[in-house]
């Protein structure tokens, strides 16, 4: 199997929005800052309110933290989002990512190959550390924060998504490493 196509920023942030919500080491991250920000905002609080006047700006001030703490955990995710978006593009902008290059991935026996007008790899399915299903692509993690993206939109159908995915996994399974993979299709 042999595709080309182009990885769109889009493609990017979709890959990062998945890794970060559905990677472990991110998860624990996330919660950490998650409690840790609202702890540090309730600690300023209790402070204020232990050393201050009981006034109106000290009530005020504490009312105030807690609906920041609130605030701030119903809008994490859309935080994220938004501090994803505004990182790739920095990325961008800066030369970091190329994702206006034209990309031939092509699926052989024992291994994929990923061709760009720079560069060249060869990766054995052996070595592949995870696979997973996006919203909109497939993830083969060549380690753990980096993956070839293949998007949904180079098939023709669904059938040959269908298809791609059966092989896929047929070289996962053959290579009895199965455990270590997400393999689901939506």
């Amino acid at each position: 199997m042999k595709y080309s196509y182009h990885i769109v920023e889009n493609d990017y942030y979709e890959f990062n929005k998945y890794h970060i919500f559905n990677t472990p080491l991110s998860k624990r991250r996330m919660m950490f800052g998650k409690i840790f920000v609202t702890a540090f905002i309730l600690f300023m609080a209790l402070i204020v309110g232990l050393t201050g006047k009981n006034d109106a700006v000290t009530y005020s001030f504490f009312g105030f933290c807690l609906v920041v703490i609130l605030l701030y955990n119903i809008f994490f995710r859309q935080f994220m989002y938004f501090s994803i978006k505004r990182n790739i593009k920095k990325m961008k902008k800066t030369g970091k990512i190329h994702y206006d290059k034209e990309i031939t991935s092509e699926f052989l026996e024992d291994s994929f190959a990923e061709k760009t007008a720079d560069s060249e790899s060869l990766v054995k399915y052996t070595m592949l550390a995870k696979i997973a299903t996006g919203t909109n692509a497939f993830y083969l993690y060549v380690n753990v924060q980096s993956a070839l993206i293949v998007p949904f939109r180079v098939f023709a159908d669904e059938n040959e998504k269908s298809m791609f995915f059966e092989f896929i996994q047929s070289k996962i399974t053959a290579n009895g490493t199965e455990e270590n993979n997400e393999l689901k299709i939506n």
